[in-house]
């Protein structure tokens, strides 16, 4: 026989107890000596991370998408989501009541409690500076969750890349419309 305990527990210690009965035609019901089992519960909570569009150039507005779970068999309380923005980034919004910490240059996101099975996402708007060095620049973005009874989860780095290269555009201007062969064609090419 297996028994598998399953459920929510209250986080920490919490005391199983396992009982066992064989009935039958003939005899007696016998019964076994209780068995007492400790399970240890604990949250686990899971943070997925977004970070786009994968290319960007200066200037242009970026988006960090936050997905969190808990995979555990307790709720997390206290929960915590942290996003340092990212080096020549600027806040500009963030969704589901995220707070800019300017102190920290991060944003935070809090929770009473994340119960088991429970998700949720949030998202952030930053601004990439206007000035590169010229050629492509990588960005990585990283965000962490923890909870008062969990320990802190790192969720996964992403990267974007951000041209700072010249856009170039090229057009050809003619006085005339029609020419004969043979004839040359002045043309003027603007950059």
């Amino acid at each position: 026989i297996e028994i598998r305990p399953d459920g929510v527990f209250q986080t920490g210690d919490s005391t199983l107890l396992v009982e066992a009965n064989l009935k039958g035609k003939g005899f007696n019901t016998v019964r076994a000596e209780p068995l007492a089992m400790t399970v240890h519960a604990q949250p686990s909570l899971i943070l997925e991370s977004g970070f786009g569009p994968n290319d960007a150039c200066p200037g242009e507005e970026v988006t960090v998408q936050l997905s969190y779970r808990n995979e555990g068999h307790a709720h997390a309380h206290q929960v915590e989501v942290v996003n340092p923005l990212p080096p020549r980034t600027e806040f500009v919004s963030a969704a589901g009541k995220g707070i800019y910490d300017e102190l920290t240059n991060a944003i935070r996101w809090k929770l009473d409690r994340v119960p088991v099975q429970g998700e949720g996402t949030f998202s952030a708007k930053l601004r990439l500076d206007t000035v590169y060095p010229d050629g492509y620049t990588t960005i990585s973005n990283s965000a962490t969750i923890t909870a008062t009874d969990c320990p802190i989860h790192l969720g996964p780095e992403q990267e974007i890349v951000v041209q700072a290269v010249p856009k170039l555009v090229l057009s050809l201007e003619t006085d005339s419309d029609a020419i004969r062969p043979g004839e040359t064609l002045p043309l003027t090419v603007y950059c």
